[in-house]
């Protein structure tokens, strides 16, 4: 995603790739690289947006590290953004299981909503 110059937002899907042996944040960061350098644009990563997973923080660390060998300074503890809508659902999964919610087949028991209602009216959901 990048502003043109008239202030458009553009979006453009660079390349998907498969990855092949393990998931680790060093092999992941090395495709990224690589994908990075056939477009020319190694020295134009401003951010990159994940969900928590560990081995993306290792990514992201590794993305420094081999963008440093090519003397591009990339701050990986500033441009790392954590994705919002994964925030989200972490805090949902919790609140959820707080409140002894299942989800059955992925989706919300039809149930649920009358009780939290009720739930919510009588002041029960606060503990």
């Amino acid at each position: 995603y990048w502003i043109n110059d008239d202030w458009k937002l553009e979006e453009v899907l660079l390349d998907f790739e498969e990855i092949h042996g393990s998931h680790t944040g060093e092999n992941m960061a090395s495709i990224i690289v690589e994908v990075l350098k056939r477009y020319g644009i190694e020295g134009q990563l401003l951010g990159f947006t994940s969900d928590s997973a560990s081995n993306n923080r290792t990514l992201t660390k590794a993305l420094k590290s081999q963008l440093g060998q090519m003397s591009i300074n990339w701050e990986c503890e500033h441009n790392h953004i954590r994705c919002m809508a994964h925030v989200v659902q972490l805090i949902l999964s919790t609140f959820m299981k707080e409140l002894k919610i299942k989800v059955k087949d992925e989706k919300m028991p039809s149930e649920f909503k009358e009780k939290f209602i009720e739930k919510v009216k009588h002041g029960l959901w606060i503990h």
